[in-house]
């Protein structure tokens, strides 16, 4: 009865040490498999942070090379206020390459304990400088869209309220906000051992959800908001004023397409920064974590909106697109064949200065930096440059 209730007792000790070492590897395979499933998705995110980062910075580059190439576009305020978000998308890609976390996981530089590490730390690795670039293009839109009720519902007060001093002002207001906004976030890191380390910050979790709340209401909740009251109040009053007795039917046309880029412009900024913003409010609850998977996808969406804007502008605006086309020409290179040139030994003065040829085994190559190219080629090969319309 005994030697009976032992090889019972033997048997029991078996299954359960078999059935722990069964769990055992399940565990350990559900623990690996969800290692390599947080590693490729870290690789899918940085993929999708590089190629928005050279997007951004290409495009939008671009963009204010058209721009400041014509500088007499500038003379108009909502292309000033395009060029600054241009500029701020641009800066976007740029930082999102120097940020740790989003295009290489660990810092491009190394991180000292001296004040160039604490600097770092600061401004760069806690994302201060990213975010705060990124929530001034919403300050942006929101400035371009009271522009645009000026100009449609107010054009006697629109010259005053934004001319070039005014139109610094608002610019400038906009970057302080957001850094004012911004600044708690210098007392969450700080260089250790040659590696930036989050400190214990000095206020409560009250106070972190007070600083996110005031955030997120100011820079983006009521920039929201304002922007989209003045456009329904556009949309609603068209013709809210007479317009001037000698406007041409071509200029109403041209400033509501500039209406219509403007509108589309900030639908694309909401809609992609949204749940990011969603995500950021939620992180002090414990639902979601800056450094998870999901806040760092909603960024991809917010991202993409300073990849989006240049092809907006560009879309909508018929100027932007003839600006561009004589960008292009002037940057690429035009080879012709020896038929084409009846006179390869010209001088260079007769082309106007500013543009180089030579001649290398059989072709004659121009490389023009400048809008000589109807002076330059023969007849039959003459590109067409259209004149700029008013916006």
């Amino acid at each position: 009865m005994e030697s009976a209730i032992n090889q019972s007792t033997l048997i029991s000790a078996t299954e359960i040490s078999q059935s722990y070492s069964l769990n055992g590897q399940e565990n350990n395979q559900s623990t690996a498999f969800t290692e390599q499933s947080e590693l490729l998705s870290e690789n899918v995110l940085e993929i999708a942070f590089t190629v928005i980062a050279g997007s951004a910075f290409t495009f939008n580059l671009m963009f204010c090379l058209v721009l400041f190439k014509k500088r007499e576009m500038l003379r108009k305020p909502h292309n000033t206020l395009l060029f600054n978000l241009a500029i701020t998308d641009l800066l976007t890609g740029i930082l999102l390459v120097v940020t740790p976390g989003y295009v290489s996981r660990e810092p491009l530089f190394p991180v000292s304990s001296g004040p160039g590490g604490h600097i770092f730390c600061s401004l760069l690795a806690n994302r201060y400088l990213l975010f705060t670039v990124a929530k001034v293009s919403i300050l942006l839109v929101t400035c371009l869209a009271v522009e645009r009720w000026y100009c449609v519902m107010s054009p006697v007060e629109y010259n005053i309220k934004f001319d070039r001093k005014h139109l610094l002002i608002y610019i400038l207001l906009s970057w302080v906000t957001t850094c004012a906004l911004q600044s708690h976030k210098f007392l969450e890191m700080k260089s250790g051992d040659y590696e930036c380390v989050t400190v214990d910050v000095p206020y409560s979790r009250e106070g972190a959800l007070a600083f996110i709340a005031i955030y997120s209401f100011i820079v983006f909740v009521s920039p929201c908001i304002v922007t989209w009251l003045t456009f329904a109040h556009i949309r609603c009053h068209p013709t809210g004023v007479a317009r001037p007795s000698g406007e041409s039917a071509r200029r109403e046309k041209q400033q509501k397409l500039v209406l219509r880029m403007c509108a589309i412009t900030a639908v694309v900024i909401t809609i992609c920064w949204f749940p990011a913003q969603l995500s950021y409010s939620l992180t002090p609850f414990g639902i979601t974590r800056v450094s998870g998977a999901f806040h760092k996808t909603c960024n991809v969406v917010a991202f993409c909106n300073s990849c989006i804007n240049p092809f907006i502008y560009w879309y909508y605006h018929r100027e932007y697109r003839k600006e561009l086309a004589k960008l292009c020409h002037a940057c690429k290179f035009l080879c012709y064949k020896d038929e084409t040139v009846k006179n390869q030994h010209v001088s260079q003065h007769v082309f106007g200065q500013g543009t180089l040829y030579r001649e290398d085994q059989g072709h004659f190559c121009q490389v023009a930096i400048d809008e000589m190219l109807n002076r330059s080629l023969p007849k039959n090969h003459q590109v067409t440059l259209s004149t700029s319309d008013d916006a």
